[in-house]
């Protein structure tokens, strides 16, 4: 049932007024008299009751059962399933744990959740604050799926009650087959009365089919059968006792001559080269190999996973080291790291020989170097000596710009710049900026490329020169330099500084050597995966594997602990560090925010009257027009998972819309109660002047009242004259403010009337009314792209009085859910070619009443366009006057289209080489046509209806149709090579010809055979009786 209240203000020029009250509803009634009258209806909000079955006027006498929010409509409360038509309440619902929710799939996917059945992961609030800590989604280690049959228990939320159906979990089971295979087994069950249709099971892992059940695999046992265990879970061997341990840190082992060998142990351990333990790796080293520089079969084979069982053989192996802690190096015996030791040094490194050292890439490592620790990067400003072995403060250095030099034979010569020079190799020298030609870049070198380009003269390849390129070697924060293009490229996720690895190379480190390579040597260095590791994650994060996870600054809670009384210090982090997650574990606001972003960083504030949600996958979204202007409003496009009791209010009542997902709130402050579950509806009406004059007194009489921002000047859209098209837009009404208190108040339902004013002139001593639609306009509206819950928005655009809209460039309405036109008249007056234009991406139904479209008004043509429409309905439409370069143009690519006409004129017209319902990219359900008529119009080569070829066609029902004084040539009424049914009655045909016709072609669909119908008027000579 339907409830309203609304302000009605009578404005005018004169100050003759009289001010009444409405006792009833208290509300101020200011009744203006003047000679121009202006009536503004204010917004209004409507409550419609739901959740009912019998309605006696405003009261139910009979509500839905349990488990319906609404049971007209079929749509569950919240904590039930929709099961055909009936609604059944989800696993763990009416369980009380206040520290988790259970089953969430079911809860967050209430209409799609009986094809699956499956229960996977639950929400938890992991800190164990119960009035205050989060929500974190916990995925389940295995799943649970459910069947579902008859109730035998009492419905939780309300004892009194039988469940009709309800939900029985299947024991260790992955899924239901409906029909046979190899992983299914099949079973008989208890259930058929709603599962019949299910006929096996298929298991899930660690569990087997035995005697109509999944039954459970023996411990530690990863897959099993009624004759014992198969495969082990990690860690595990299969022996005569079921499954045993493997050795230490083995992840997976097997036995070989009664001798048990690991061939994959658990990070940062490596299988030895003999495969009978876990080892370690070398000092301060994170990552290892064995390997060998020798000619062998096996160069790696801690990669392949080949044990090397010959003593000898083993001595041509060493533990590589692959990656260090921090900023420590790999030494030059290739098994341990070394952290620098020189002070003021960055990055240090040793002489191998007189040509290599531990820079190199894949070095072949020494059992001892040919020098001490030697740097090759000293801090800022700070110089390197001659024999690299120390960094000097204050050193003279050649170039302004330079922020580290070496003492070479050929003097003080800078090698690194400071931050953004770029260091010229070749000169020696300073110039130019790294950001200027690599975006993010801090430090980098320029030199010539090691590549001869070819280019091609007079069709012949030819060597070219030689360009000069350049490659970053430190980046900004949060990217690294890539060792292949010599561009700056973005880190993992939240992590401040990484570098960039193969299995066998530290590129990054190999950069700071200054060495470039050619493009065939960098080529041979892509034969191994490119990983990209994070050393430092920014603040608040920490590292888990190569993941940075941690909190933003968002995180924060008050600590009592601190200073009460001052509120800057009253506030402290609430960020966990787990074992192998880190999550924020409560919100500034916790009475109101309980729920996070995806990532676990920090809190995100949800829908109003929501304590949890989450942002929606894209198949959850209702409302697929919503795209807010603002980020504000992007919380109200969350999926609510728990709704926030109401507190202190007596006069309203919060309910979980469960195909929304969102709370709604029903407020009974001026309306009464009867079922307490509703939807909101909300109306806006706004005024468009034609002319400026009238639209200046009616501002002047809303001066300083809320009406003015509903009163709008359609002339002001068109007065820079330099822009050839515009939009006409409602900025004064369309506020963010609105915006929200309409997304508070949950609108499903919106009708916005434009109450078009029209100018006037005298024409033949009668008044017409007519507006100008000045130069190529888009309507624009955007409620239902900033409120979410709008899933059902309308457009009435309706003047006063009939009105003639001169088209002086196009009309284009894009995008909308629903428009209606009505009492209008669309005129070209220009020698160019103008449209009207309606487009819905999604579907848009059109309605049409009264509306006259006139074609070649002078010598301009018409263009009617729609496109995606569905349904199309009208009631008295008129194309008139038109001729060959007119065009009707209705296309559509949805699944479906309806059209639904009464009275549809086609008068003194000529229609040419055009389909005018041209219907073959969609399948037609219905068109609905009483009243055709055809008055002094030629169709020439078209088909005036034309459906979709080789697939079936809904039903064609016209009745009431006139033809009289037109012509038909080489055309047809309807064609169509598939449909259900096609309906004529009451037929009119007067003083028409058809030459070369046929009346109606098409074929129907009975019991799938396709059978030929021709109704064809075939007439050389004219026809001219009934």
């Amino acid at each position: 049932m339907a409830f309203n209240s609304q302000n009605i203000f009578f404005y005018s020029y004169k100050h003759n007024y009289q001010i009444t009250r409405n006792k009833k509803h208290h509300q101020i009634i200011m009744i203006i008299i003047t000679s121009f009258l202006l009536i503004i209806v204010k917004s209004q909000t409507t409550i419609q009751e739901i959740g009912c079955k019998i309605w006696n006027g405003n009261v139910c006498q009979t509500q839905c059962d349990t488990g319906y929010l609404d049971c007209i409509n079929t749509i569950c409360s919240y904590g039930y399933f929709l099961l055909d038509s009936s609604c059944v309440l989800c696993p763990y619902q009416g369980l009380s744990d206040a520290l988790k929710l259970y089953c969430m799939d079911c809860v967050e996917n209430p209409f799609n959740w009986n094809k699956m059945r499956t229960c996977s992961y639950d929400y938890s609030i992991e800190s164990n604050l119960v009035q205050s800590g989060t929500y974190i989604k916990v995925t389940r280690p295995s799943s649970e799926i459910y069947w579902v049959g008859v109730g035998v228990t009492a419905n939780p939320f309300k004892p009194s009650e039988i469940q009709q159906y309800q939900t029985y979990l299947c024991y260790g089971c992955l899924s239901f087959c409906t029909t046979l295979t190899d992983e299914c087994s099949a079973i008989t069950h208890q259930y058929q009365q709603v599962d019949k249709k299910i006929i096996g099971i298929q298991c899930q892992q660690g569990y087997y089919y035995y005697q109509n059940q999944c039954m459970i695999c023996s411990l530690n046992c990863k897959e099993c059968s009624i004759n014992g265990c198969s495969i082990c879970q990690d860690g595990y061997i299969i022996d005569k006792q079921g499954c045993s341990s493997c050795m230490l840190n083995c992840q997976n082992c097997l036995t070989q001559q009664n001798r048990q060998l690991c061939y994959n142990c658990y990070s940062p351990y490596i299988p030895s080269l003999d495969q009978t333990q876990c080892v370690g790796c070398g000092s301060l080293c994170l990552s290892c190999e064995y390997m060998t520089y020798q000619p062998q079969a096996f160069i790696y084979p801690t990669r392949s996973q080949v044990p090397i069982q010959n003593p000898q053989l083993q001595s041509l192996y060493i533990k590589r080291c692959r990656r260090c802690e921090g900023t420590a190096f790999i030494t030059y015996d290739g098994i341990n790291c070394e952290t620098c030791s020189i002070k003021y040094c960055q990055r240090c490194y040793y002489q191998l020989d007189n040509s290599r050292t531990t820079q190199d890439l894949d070095f072949e490592p020494v059992s001892s170097p040919a020098s001490a620790q030697l740097c090759q990067l000293c801090e800022t400003r700070y110089q390197l000596s001659n024999d690299q072995k120390s960094c000097n403060s204050n050193p003279a250095l050649p170039d302004q710009n330079c922020a580290l030099s070496k003492i070479t034979p050929q003097g003080n010569t800078c090698i690194q710049c400071l931050s953004p020079y770029i260091y010229d190799i070749s000169a020696g020298k300073c110039g130019g900026s790294c950001s200027d030609s690599i975006l993010n870049c801090l430090a980098c070198y320029q030199y010539q490329s090691l590549d001869v380009v070819q280019v091609v003269i007079n069709n012949v390849v030819q060597p070219g020169g030689k360009p000069t390129l350049y490659q970053c070697t430190q980046c900004d924060s949060g990217f690294y330099p890539d060792f292949f293009g010599g561009l700056c490229l973005e880190c993992p996720s939240n992590c401040q500084t990484c570098w960039q690895y193969s299995l066998s190379q530290n590129f990054t480190l190999y950069l700071y050597k200054q060495t470039p390579l050619s493009a065939t040597q960098k080529i041979f260095y892509r034969d191994q995966d490119i990983l990209i590791l994070c050393t430092q994650c920014i603040t608040g994060y920490q590292l888990y594997g190569n993941q940075c996870l941690g909190c933003t600054s968002n995180c924060q809670t008050n600590n009592i602990n601190l200073v009460i009384g001052n509120p800057f210090t009253n506030v402290t982090t609430a960020c966990k560090y787990g074992t192998s997650y880190a999550y924020c574990s409560q919100c500034t606001v916790n009475f109101r925010d309980r729920s996070l972003k995806s990532d676990l960083s920090q809190c995100q504030t949800c829908p109003k009257n929501c304590l949890a949600c989450r942002d929606r996958q894209e198949s959850e979204i209702n409302n697929p027009y919503f795209s807010p202007t603002v980020d504000d409003l992007d919380q109200y496009g969350r999926l609510c998972y728990l709704t926030q009791p109401l507190t202190g209010s007596n006069s309203k009542i919060v309910n979980y819309n469960s195909k929304l997902g969102i709370p709604v709130v029903c407020d009974y402050s001026s309306t009464p109660k009867s079922t307490g579950v509703c939807i909101n509806s909300y109306s806006q009406k706004i005024y468009l002047y034609c002319n400026t004059n009238t639209y200046q007194q009616a501002m002047a009489a809303a001066l300083n009242t809320p009406q003015s921002q509903i009163i709008y000047d359609l002339n002001a859209y068109y007065q820079v004259d330099a822009v050839t098209e515009t939009q006409i837009k409602f900025d004064s009404l369309e506020t963010q403010t609105l915006y929200i208190s309409l997304n508070d108040q949950a609108i499903q339902n919106m009708d916005l009337q434009i109450i078009v004013i029209p100018d006037s002139k005298k024409v033949d001593n009668q008044t017409q009314y007519f507006c100008n639609i000045e130069k190529k306009t888009y309507f624009m509206t955007e409620f239902q792209k900033n409120i979410y819950s709008l899933v059902n928005f309308t457009i009435i655009i309706k003047p006063q009085k009939f009105t003639r809209f001169y088209l002086y460039g196009d009309f284009i309405f894009s995008n909308y859910q629903n428009i209606t036109l009505q009492d209008i008249e669309f005129v070209n007056p220009t020698s160019t070619t103008t449209q009207l234009y309606i487009y819905g991406q999604y579907s848009t139904q059109v309605i049409l009443k009264n509306i006259f479209i006139y074609g070649h008004y002078t010598t301009g043509n018409i263009i009617f366009y729609l496109q995606n429409i569905n349904p199309l309905q009208g009631n008295n439409v008129t194309f008139y006057n038109l001729t060959k370069d007119d065009q009707i143009t209705i296309k559509s690519n949805l699944t479906q289209m309806n059209y639904d006409f009464t009275k549809l004129f086609f008068n003194i017209s000529t229609i040419s080489n055009q389909n005018l319902f041209d219907l073959v990219s969609s399948p037609l359900n219905t068109f609905f046509v009483n009243g055709f008529y055809f008055n002094q119009t030629t169709i020439t080569q078209s088909n005036i209806i034309n459906t979709q070829d080789n697939i079936k066609n809904g039903i064609i029902s016209i009745n009431d149709t006139q033809i009289i004084y037109s012509q038909f040539s080489s055309s047809r009424l309807v064609y169509s090579s598939s449909i259900l049914g096609l309906l004529m009655n009451n037929t009119i045909i007067i003083s028409t010809t058809f030459n070369d016709s046929v009346f109606l072609e098409y074929y129907l669909y009975i019991n799938g055979s396709k059978i030929s119908n021709k109704s064809s008027i075939i007439c050389p000579s004219e026809i001219a009786s009934r």
